[in-house]
């Protein structure tokens, strides 16, 4: 029977190919099937060889036992341990004449073994030939391998169930018409005897294509390997392995010799690099597993032993061993995994390697790389049934992205055919240079092709083809002159192949209606040898397109920027509010811009531009005839072909259509109705696709630009955003001004939450912040937190909107949102507590003035409250301290007296008797009548007693508001002016200029290294004002000095709390190339430790920290840093510096040396100091003011805290009692919501 059949085929050609080691074998084939002559061998898997070899897994010669070409079967025998395997790969004929004859001598061929592994593509329909009601051909040869595999009781060990029940090992989807896509059963892993044993747990992932000898390699290996790194890193762990390199240079060496196989290069090079795919496939699959393997295996030891641990067993000690060296074998597994994830972030240059676990290999765990879509609505009939199953969710995304990049016009339209409808070009006059035209038209080079791929990002997700930039780069030296000689053959009418131009579009989320796909963005996963030659083209091109496009184009151009729009804008507003002239200033976005480019445009105006025609040919190869799918889910939609669109993740997308928007910017420039501010400099602007136009305001200024986007539109194929149509109502311009966010509103009875505060201030802060209309009600919930968030998202429900909040936010005014939380919130018996609070005014005693003053006007303006204004004012009087209510009594009856006139007279009766230094519940003494008259720090302890301290007053810069230092729980400490000793009123000089000092800043450079550089960095116009008076102001202080050093740190601004400005100079550069000194900063917990049962603490801020310290002369032009106004560098120590903390508590650790620990403690510029006795921490405070006027060092006396027996310091309060957290610390903690 094979000799008839051999007879009846064409004629077959005779080639002797040497397949990597198994000696010269003599194949059949025909021109157009080769792959079916290529005999795969167990050995021509390269590392997998190995590893079986590692295992003991011997490999016997191939007994070839039928072969034509177009089927075969050979089989090999394995023995593995004390079993022999037979090893068998099918390869049915696809005619249907030729398969019936293959299959009635199939099983005449199958040895008598007893363990068999049979691989096979038997080229056969089992769903729709069992389910045909006829007797056709494909129903009785699947009739034929059903009683084929019930007579060998052959099972298929990918889903050990009937071959006809969904879930095949490998299957594909055919549509007809408007029917779902059947499945077609193609491959099938069919095990006999003990090989099944083996694959009760197996995952084995049958590749599509003929070679499945990877797929019996990966059966046998699977329990047998050492641990791997995984397959969820992008698939490129293994290509460090010198044997698989070694793989794929022997693959590409032996697939020369088949060229002249092929009739197309196009051809050849796809089934070498499909090859090439599937083998990376199996090796990530083998890794994983066993990687699997030994972590599972550490588990059961573990396991093992905490079960025999319960059992009460009298071996306890070898068990507790036994677990104990297990999780130690799985805690090295662990920190083996996070060494390599760090690795691999360093080599990308990551700080983290957080994102490492996001680069997962697609095709193997495809839910773990995209955002779940859980349900999406019909993109064209809103009457259509909502999606919830991923298949259904795909089919409708394709539908939308099927329509989205399908064009309605012909691809090959003409130049000619386009001006004839409409001569858009007209206006466009720039042209591409012939010089940069010969550049463009150069043949591609190796090293060009190299630099470009060496450029491209690593670490990102691969294409359809599974092969990530690693993988070009490992092999380059092989796959290199092939990618290059493809490409060169382009410009004489080559191709891409089929699988290069070929793109699975992701999608990703942007906002709004999850369930809507318009809010999802398309993006397509290129393979990378399509994003090479992209990448090439669009590096040739780069260096031109500022020559062929308008400045005002701030995206994608080299030398633009988009801040540059962004200030032009901004000087527009300017000079429409500074000139009050009548502009029409329009916003123009378009819908899916990228997606509905029409290549004819592109092509057209690249044409137009003269651009050459092999750079023509190669931008018209990348676009035309592609083709892609919709990946939802981990379901691959049907593929489908593109006719319009510039795919989002090709590297030269964005300059194209750059180039063809210059096309509607110059007809919108050109237009006469148009009148743009300061002689056209202010008309138009781009970033993208969102356009900016400013013009004079005339009834043909809307009138125009409409004109030329919809002439626009019919050649590109662009849709506006199409908005609620309303005359543009006049704004007033608001500058910006620094607004602290409000606090949140709990509901919880939080300290210092107050819902009526909530309700006035998040509204105003909304507004202020010029929130858009449909988002405010969004912002305003977001200021809401615990028990109120909680009620919030039953609310939504309970409404209707389910889990969709951003519909329901859509639907609600800001005004109806805060009334709504205010009625849900509000006590309804606040007002009845107020009323009662004020009647019991008198129950409480109150410990000064402002205290009592505070609780009245609280209560007074609860809404609803009831109060006699008489009876208030007698109560008042009645919680005042005894002498401020001695004076105020004969006021309290006069009716000219409101609450506000009489309260802000108690107020001022107290302040002139001074009462608020009484003795308060805290125990605060108050200072002698004589205070003011001494010269010196006084200190008052808890029993009147006064300790005077000398006249320390030069260390600081004392003005007139200085006075006694607010205290808490403990003595007062007050600096005396200098007036009250009859000296008159002391004018204090601040410091400038640097202090000599032991201590200097020395900044050692490692020999050898670059001189860092940064640049100037842009800045708005307050950053501008705020840069000149501080260089004025450190100028002036001798601090800094204009400098010609060849360093140079950037200079940003950050904000302060107050909404002013911080100057930081960004010294990352010089720190990544200085010496690190190692003096130690103290450890706080130690110097807390040694305050504990000491009394009295007195806490000294130096002023201006570490610019008291110089650098050292011939390391001062090391600090430069460049601003806008020159180039500066430091004469003082700056912030910033690596080595500047060490320096400075090195230079504190000297002055201070013998008395640290004993009652002081420095923690660089904060000193506490601390007594058990007021006359010792008097003595102590003169030891160390002595020592600092002594070493010209100035304090800040705001910062200063004197004699205090409680203080807070470093985020703990210190007292004779103890140390315990501070309470602003710990209060999001200890009022923490309960669930």
């Amino acid at each position: 029977m094979r000799d008839a059949r051999q007879s009846s085929r064409t004629p077959m050609k005779q080639r002797r190919i040497n397949l990597e080691g198994a000696g010269e074998v003599t194949c059949e084939a025909e021109e157009e099937n080769l792959e079916f002559a290529i005999l795969p061998r167990v050995q021509s898997l390269g590392p997998h060889a190995t590893t079986l070899a590692n295992h003991g897994v011997q490999l016997l010669p191939d007994r070839i036992t039928l072969q034509s070409s177009t089927s075969r079967i050979a089989s090999s025998a394995v023995q593995l341990g004390e079993q022999q395997w037979t090893i068998m790969t099918v390869y049915a004929p696809s005619d249907p004449v030729e398969r019936r004859g293959f299959l009635e001598e199939l099983p005449h061929v199958v040895p008598p073994a007893q363990n068999i592994v049979l691989a096979g593509d038997f080229n056969l329909v089992l769903q729709p030939g069992l389910d045909s009601p006829a007797p056709t051909p494909r129903k009785l040869d699947a009739q034929m391998l059903l009683r084929f595999m019930e007579l060998n009781e052959f099972t298929d060990a990918y889903r050990s169930t009937h071959p006809t029940v969904h879930g095949y090992t490998w299957h594909s989807s055919q549509r007809t018409g408007d029917a779902p896509p059947p499945k077609r059963r193609l491959d099938l892993l069919l095990t006999k005897g003990a090989a099944w044993e083996s694959l009760t747990t197996a995952e084995v992932m049958i590749t599509p294509g003929s070679d499945h000898r990877p797929v019996v390699a990966d059966f046998l290996l699977e329990g047998q390997l050492q641990r791997g790194p995984g397959i969820f890193r992008l698939n490129i762990d293994h290509l460090n392995s010198p044997e698989l390199l070694q793989w794929v240079a022997n693959h590409w060496q032996h697939w020369q010799s088949t060229r002249d196989w092929f009739d197309t290069e196009e051809e050849w090079t796809a089934v070498g690099f499909r090859i090439v795919t599937r083998a990376l496939d199996v090796f990530s699959c083998i890794q994983a597993r066993g990687r699997r393997q030994q972590e599972d295996e550490c588990l059961a030891h573990v396991k093992e032993a905490e079960d025999m641990l319960e059992t009460g067993t009298i071996t306890e000690l070898y068990w507790l061993h036994r677990r104990d060296r297990w999780l130690s074998k799985w805690d090295d597994l662990q920190i083996e995994q996070q060494i390599s994830w760090a690795n691999k972030a360093k080599e990308k240059g990551s700080i983290t390697a957080d994102r490492m676990s996001k680069e997962t290999f697609q095709r193997i765990y495809p839910r773990q790389t995209h955002t779940m879509i859980r349900e999406l609505q019909h993109p064209f009939h809103a009457e259509a049934d909502v999606a919830t199953d991923s298949e259904a969710i795909g089919d409708y995304a394709r539908q939308y992205f099927e329509d989205i990049l399908t064009s309605r016009r012909p691809p090959d339209q003409s130049l000619g055919q386009l001006r004839e409808e409409n001569d858009l070009w007209s206006n466009t006059t720039t042209q591409l240079s012939s010089e940069a035209r010969d550049l463009l038209e150069q043949p591609i080079t190796m090293p060009e092709l190299w630099a470009a791929t060496k450029a491209m990002a690593k670490g990102k997700s691969p294409g359809s083809d599974g092969l990530p930039v690693e993988f070009y780069i490992a092999s380059w030296e092989h796959v290199g002159p092939i990618l290059l000689r493809l490409f060169n053959r382009i410009v004489e009418g080559g191709t891409l192949t089929e699988d290069m131009k070929f793109g699975v579009i992701t999608l990703l989320y942007k906002k709004g209606d999850k369930r809507n796909v318009r809010n999802w963005r398309p993006i397509s996963r290129l393979n990378v040898s399509y994003k090479i030659l992209a990448k090439v083209l669009a590096r040739r091109l780069a260096p031109f397109l500022p020559n062929l496009v308008h400045t005002d184009q701030g995206a994608f151009v080299q030398g633009s920027s988009i801040f540059e729009n962004v200030l032009a804008a901004m000087g527009a507003l300017e000079i429409i509010q500074r000139e009050d002239r009548q502009v029409m200033v329009a916003m123009l976005d378009l819908e899916k811009a990228y997606d509905r480019v029409n290549w004819s445009l592109v092509l057209a105006t690249l044409q137009h531009m003269n651009f050459g025609p092999k750079y023509y040919r190669w931008v018209s190869e990348l676009y035309t005839d592609s083709t892609a799918a919709v990946l939802v889910n981990g379901f691959v939609s049907p593929i489908f072909t593109l006719t319009r669109s510039l795919r989002q993740g090709c590297p030269l997308a964005s300059l194209l259509f750059a180039i063809q928007m210059e096309t509607l910017l110059n007809s919108l420039r050109a237009a006469p109705q148009l009148q743009g501010l300061q002689g056209d400099q202010l008309l138009t602007g781009a970033i993208a696709d969102d356009l900016l136009l400013v013009t004079e305001a005339t009834p043909d200024s809307l009138v125009a630009p409409k004109s030329i986007l919809d002439s626009y539109s019919q050649l590109s194929e662009a849709q506006p955003l199409q908005q609620a149509p309303g005359p543009m109502q006049p704004m007033q311009w608001m500058p910006k001004i620094p607004l602290l966010s409000p606090k949140p509103f709990s509901g919880d009875r939080k300290k210092d939450e107050d819902l009526d505060t909530w309700v006035r201030t998040v509204p105003t802060y909304v507004r202020h912040k010029l929130t858009r209309p449909e988002q405010k009600v969004v912002v305003v919930a977001s200021f809401l937190e615990g028990s109120a968030a909680r009620w919030l998202n039953g609310f939504v429900q309970q409404q209707g909107y389910g889990q969709n909040f951003d519909a329901w936010a859509q639907a609600q005014t800001l005004e109806q949102f805060v009334q709504t939380v205010y009625k849900r919130w509000h006590d309804p018996q606040g007002a009845q507590k107020a009323t009662g609070a004020i009647n019991n005014l008198c129950a409480k005693k109150y410990k000064n003035v402002r205290e009592v003053t505070d609780t009245v006007e609280r209560l007074i303006v609860v809404p609803g409250v009831r109060f006699d204004a008489q009876v208030l004012l007698t109560d008042y009087l009645r919680c005042l301290p005894s002498e401020v209510r001695t004076k105020l009594v004969d006021e309290a009856y006069r009716d000219q007296h409101s609450f506000a006139t009489f309260s802000r007279k108690a107020l001022d009766i107290e302040a002139k008797l001074g009462s608020a230094h009484q003795v308060s519940h805290y125990g605060r003494k108050r200072l002698p009548q004589d205070w003011k008259k001494k010269g010196q720090l006084m200190f008052v302890d808890h029993d009147g007693q006064t300790t005077e301290i000398d006249d320390f007053l030069d260390l600081g810069e004392v003005t007139e508001q200085d006075g006694a230092s607010e205290t808490s729980d403990g003595g007062v400490v007050a600096p005396i002016k200098e007036k009250a000793r009859g000296i008159g009123k002391k004018k204090v000089v601040r410091s400038t200029g640097v202090v000599e000092r032991e201590v200097v800043h020395a900044i050692e450079v490692v020999p050898g290294s670059k001189v860092p550089r940064g640049r100037i960095y842009r800045m708005s116009s307050v950053e501008l004002d705020e840069l000149r008076r501080q260089l004025k102001e450190l100028t002036e202080k001798g601090w800094i000095r204009p400098s010609t050093s060849p360093y140079g740190a950037p200079v940003l601004f950050v904000p302060k709390k107050g909404g002013t400005l911080r100057m930081c100079i960004d010294y990352r550069g010089l720190n990544a190339i200085t010496v690190k000194n190692a003096e130690p900063l103290p450890r706080i917990n130690d110097r807390l430790d040694r305050v504990q049962g000491c009394r009295y603490s007195t806490k000294i801020a130096l002023k201006s920290g570490y610019h008291q310290i110089a650098i050292r002369p011939e390391d001062q032009h090391k600090t430069a840093f460049q601003t806008r106004y020159g180039l500066y560098e430091f004469v003082v120590m700056p912030f910033g510096l690596c080595n500047a903390p060490g320096t400075f508590q090195h230079a504190m650790n000297r002055i201070f040396h013998d008395y640290l620990d004993t009652f002081i403690v420095v923690y660089l510029d904060d000193i506490l100091i601390f007594s058990k006795t007021a006359e010792e921490h008097a003595e102590h405070l003169n030891t160390v003011l002595g020592l600092l006027r002594q070493h010209q060092y100035k304090i800040n006396l705001e910062k200063c805290e004197f004699g205090r027996t409680k203080i807070l310091h470093l985020g703990h309060e210190i007292s004779a009692d103890g140390l315990r957290p501070e309470d602003a610390k710990v209060a999001s903690i200890r009022d923490w919501p309960r669930p």
